[in-house]
């Protein structure tokens, strides 16, 4: 037997595997943190990690090893030699690209991490920090792309359903409650809520989401008690948090009194589990089934839309559209000019986002990265593509992880005009108020110049009022939410979304902007 190449770095039976492995035809044989069982592993193991034949395409090199984390330098070593840039500069950019972890691998591990969790929920004496521990991670996942996060929802059935579907809605419970100014810690309490909703009936889910037949009257007693019996579980494995709790118990009560256990409705639902049920819905519409087609994300929202003021909170399902469109990432569609494409990004408008192109118009497979902006008439987007029609595709390509370079994201950036308009901020809550600039000002919000003593009392993440006047018009009640600060050692700039901009608001703005580029239209 010719005798093996030995890699620079040595593994044995038991060790972890620093990085996930992948064999030649790209198939995943070893996740991040498996233990090596055998000698039968190991030696499968390394021969991927024999080098043998040099890749001859950086593509190749994804079928040796996808590396995340941090990794030995012997490793980094290796894979230095593995990819064989033109130039120090491209060698560290795609090195840097294959060892930064892919949002929709860390989605992955997440959910096989919540699977394990579960299956061991009474014997985990973690299990609180452990579930913490995926909120934390799904939440920086979703601060680094949340757009691939998105596409993990319509692109990730790697996982039983009962598993993948608590983990999307966590996803969806971040993006939506971010977007409406809560905090980090309060979201992190409704994404546990997500992932332990079905605690007392996943294994039941699993089957019900193949079964086509009535339920049963077991199942259906199992079904409407389930909430009950997952406080239950969950406070006797010591979690006592109210928050979580009250979501688990209530996340099926919706706002006409219709849903279960208790039938109430209104204000009595708490804020959380409005965010909640919406999601939930969301993801278990958008979700393939064997036994019948999957909803087009175009019509779920124009469902929950039209369900919105008997059932759902109107202030979510527009948060829910504008942040994940009415063609969400991962959705594919058929372009005006006969190109299929990947949505990859969300736009300007819920119904403009960006796409990747896979097929050309002619039918024949897209080699290289070409993006279309579907705000362009040539571009517009004409047919959504059912998910039994669509192709496997590699995600880190579309989005640009692994060995794949992520371009620079592509937006349409609102008009931004500088200004010097004096503006009270205002934190309703906490009875705040303090005196702020206008330093430039978009449709989509504005940079905010406030004393530095009066800065310190406001949040990234968080929602406040603000309050200016327009061409006289006074503009009050004007809701946004900061996403960054900066700080010099008088001032702090704060950057910010605005939340809820009303017609009225929108067109006195756009005509302020309008105005300050073009002074000759001033009448």
């Amino acid at each position: 037997m010719e005798e093996r190449k030995k890699s620079k770095f040595s593994l044995q039976v038991g060790d972890s595997l620093p990085f996930s492995v992948y064999d030649e035809n790209g198939a995943l044989i070893g996740r991040k943190g498996y233990k090596i069982a055998d000698e039968k592993q190991l030696e499968r193991l390394m021969q991927v990690f024999a080098k043998g034949d040099r890749p001859s395409t950086q593509i190749d090199v994804n079928k040796f090893a996808n590396i995340s984390g941090t990794l030995i330098d012997a490793v980094e070593n290796e894979i230095r030699e593995l990819i064989g840039g033109k130039s120090e500069k491209e060698d560290k950019t795609l090195l840097r690209n294959i060892l930064e972890e892919s949002p929709h691998e860390t989605i992955a591990m997440m959910q096989a991490r919540l699977a394990n969790i579960l299956r061991n929920a009474q014997k985990d004496k973690d299990f609180e920090k452990n579930i913490i521990d995926i909120c934390e991670n799904l939440q920086d996942t979703c601060q680094k792309d949340e757009d691939m996060a998105i596409a993990s929802i319509i692109m990730t059935n790697a996982v039983s359903y009962s598993i993948r579907h608590q983990v999307h809605t966590a996803i969806v419970c971040e993006i939506v409650s971010k977007y409406l100014g809560w905090s980090k810690t309060s979201r992190l309490y409704l994404l546990a809520a997500a992932l332990t909703m079905n605690i007392a009936m996943w294994q039941l889910q699993d089957m019900l989401h193949k079964q086509t037949r009535p339920l049963s009257s077991e199942q259906k007693d199992e079904i409407y008690s389930h909430a009950q019996r997952g406080v239950e579980q969950l406070m006797s494995i010591g979690i006592q948090n109210s928050e979580w709790l009250d979501y688990v118990m209530t996340h099926h009560e919706v706002l006409n009194g219709t849903g279960y256990p208790y039938g109430v409705k209104g204000e009595q639902i708490p804020k959380g589990t409005k965010i909640l049920s919406c999601a939930d819905v969301y993801c278990a519409r958008i979700s393939p089934r064997s036994y019948k087609p999957t909803h087009l994300p175009t019509d779920i929202m124009k469902e929950l839309f039209k369900d919105g003021q008997k059932i759902f909170e109107q202030e979510v399902v527009l948060a829910l559209a504008k942040n994940l469109g009415m063609f969400p990432p991962g959705v594919f569609v058929r372009l005006k000019n006969n190109e299929i494409g990947i949505v990859t990004q969300r736009g300007g408008k819920v119904y403009w986002p960006i796409v990747h192109v896979v097929f050309k118009a002619n039918g024949d497979l897209a080699m290289g990265i070409v993006k279309r902006d579907t705000s362009r008439q040539e571009f517009a987007i004409v047919e959504e593509i059912p998910s039994g029609d669509r192709i496997e595709v590699d995600p880190n390509k579309y989005w640009g992880y692994s060995v794949y370079t992520r371009k620079k994201v592509f937006k349409r950036k609102h008009v931004r005009v500088n200004t010097n308009i004096s503006a009270k901020l205002l934190d309703t809550e906490r009875g705040i108020v303090a005196d702020a600039n206008v330093a430039n000002l978009s449709l989509g919000g504005c940079l905010l110049k406030v004393n530095i003593d009066s800065g310190k009392f406001f949040e990234v993440d968080s929602s406040y009022i603000l309050i200016f006047n327009v061409f006289e018009h006074f503009m009050e009640n004007l809701e946004f939410i900061i996403r960054n600060i900066t700080e010099t050692t008088s001032y702090a700039f704060f950057g910010c979304q605005f939340h809820k901009l009303s017609s009225e608001n929108e067109v006195l703005i756009g005509n302020y902007i309008e105005t300050i580029k073009n002074p000759t239209k001033l009448t």
